[in-house]
């Protein structure tokens, strides 16, 4: 029986989804006659059914045709923004967290992740779960191990204060400590077989450098298995040379800092612009075209449903531009709505803007004009947070006490609460509002209140946790002298 480079090549397609190359190819070739008899079997079907069942030759096989060059916090970028941006929104959108590392390699990313929860989230931690899954036995098992030589733990000097928490050096090997270990699940297998029939939706999926090895067939085919997997919420990595947006329109790219990230689109698909357009203009036409007219055929009038059109898109221009948070074209297109259409909500998100752009005055003003938002969280944390810069530290207290008033678990209100009484250098009270605001969390109808204005806050949750934290202890510092 001959073995020819085409019949390797359609096996390791429909195995591992991997397009190889032909210098590849004849390295698998050699590696399968060196290792297998082939004279023995009678077709292509059963060399190949033979090699399915012999894992040592399948790991041999993995090991050849995928590059496992990993190390912690490998992209250090990517884990930055895990830690600023990435962690702060999904706490705030969601009571359990799910993350998935797929092609984890030897455990280096999955743990990296871990670190970060423990360290900068460690009051989330119990609600935060980490899967990790490759293909590779042989790396499955060192991950668990969580043993690790000096390489894996080059250029990271970011997050380097983490060494001394979580890793123990003995000789050449770098050990993890026990605790992070326990926050990892691993699982051996296919990438593909586990996306098709796990059950589960992920918060989180990291998965880079993976699809560079698969056909543009195989690629859309996997990147359909993540959307389905992939909470509405939640966000995709990849590695940085492989560009979704060019493969697949399913996802949307987010540019932050010196990388970039992914989520899922959901209204920034352009068809689904038209069908919620066309079920307001039903709705519209319903509730406002004259019975009599429809039964006589009468048109509905068109400037009424081009004007109601023209609001929808700028409604969708103005949301997007806050997720980008562009907050000057935020600002203008507000102003646009509002010229044709009073809205209560569009004035709170001008607000937002304003406040953003550091218009403090102009902010308040806005805010005031708008009747009714008395019961608004958004409406009394904008107001306070506007107040505290422009140093008016008594209405400040007044509004962020109404939001708690709204809301007692609010975060940013003990958070504010805490930053003016520190300056009023009041350290009892400055004290208790930052306690209060590390032991706090958003609770549903908090997250509901703030879902369009909490998750741009310019004080993310994990670098607020943090300065939250040094505050107690250096007001504990001062309250001791």
């Amino acid at each position: 029986m001959e073995l020819k480079l085409g019949d390797i090549s359609n096996y390791v397609v429909e195995r591992y989804g991997i397009d190889l190359k032909d210098d590849k190819l004849n390295k698998l070739k050699g590696l399968i006659t060196s290792n297998i008899d082939i004279s023995k079997f009678q077709n292509i079907e059963t060399l190949f059914k033979f090699m399915d069942k012999h894992q040592e030759i399948r790991e041999r096989i993995i090991a050849e045709i995928v590059v496992h060059e990993t190390h912690f916090f490998r992209n250090v970028h990517q884990f930055l923004q895990l830690r600023d941006y990435i962690l702060p929104n999904l706490i705030r959108k969601n009571k359990k967290i799910k993350i998935l590392s797929l092609g984890c390699s030897t455990g280096e990313e999955p743990y990296s992740i871990a670190m970060i929860v423990d360290y900068y989230f460690k009051g989330f931690k119990r609600d935060i779960s980490i899967v990790a899954v490759d293909l590779s036995a042989k790396a499955i098992e060192k991950a668990i191990s969580g043993i690790y030589k000096k390489y894996s733990f080059k250029d990271y000097a970011e997050f380097e204060e983490l060494e001394k928490f979580y890793i123990k050096k003995e000789k050449e090997r770098y050990i993890l400590s026990d605790d992070i270990k326990s926050m990892v699940q691993f699982i051996k297998g296919n990438v593909f077989d586990f996306l098709k029939y796990t059950r589960e939706t992920y918060h989180l999926i990291f998965c880079r450098n993976l699809i560079i090895y698969f056909n543009e067939k195989t690629m859309k085919r996997f990147l359909d298995l993540v959307l389905d997997r992939l909470d509405k919420s939640g966000f995709y990595i990849a590695g940085h040379s492989e560009i979704l947006e060019k493969i697949h329109d399913g996802f949307q790219i987010i540019f932050l800092g010196e990388t970039f990230i992914y989520k899922k689109r959901s209204i920034y698909k352009p068809n689904l612009i038209e069908e919620r357009v066309g079920k307001s203009l039903n709705r519209f036409v319903k509730e406002n075209v004259p019975k009599s007219s429809k039964k006589e055929g009468k048109p509905v009038k068109v400037e009424r449903v081009n004007k109601e059109i023209d609001l929808l898109s700028v409604k969708e221009s103005i949301f997007r531009s806050l997720e980008e948070e562009n907050y000057k074209e935020v600002a203008d297109l507000c102003r646009e709505y509002l010229a044709k259409k009073k809205e209560e909500d569009i004035g709170i998100i001008l607000a937002y803007a304003l406040m953003n752009l550091e218009e403090f005055n102009e902010s308040i003003t806005i805010l005031k004009g708008i009747k009714g938002m008395n019961s608004v969280l958004k409406y009394h944390i904008i107001k306070g947070i506007n107040y505290y810069f422009l140093l008016q530290f008594n209405r400040a207290i007044k509004s962020f006490k109404n939001a708690l008033f709204i809301c007692d678990s609010s975060i940013y209100a003990y958070y504010y609460l805490g930053l003016i009484y520190e300056q009023l250098q009041n350290y009892d009270m400055a004290k208790k509002y930052f306690k209060k605001a590390i032991s706090n969390r958003l609770d549903d109808n908090c997250i509901y209140e703030m879902e369009r204005m909490d998750r741009n806050l310019k004080i993310e949750l994990g670098e607020f946790v943090k300065i939250a934290n040094e505050k107690v202890k250096k007001i504990e510092m001062l309250m001791k002298e």
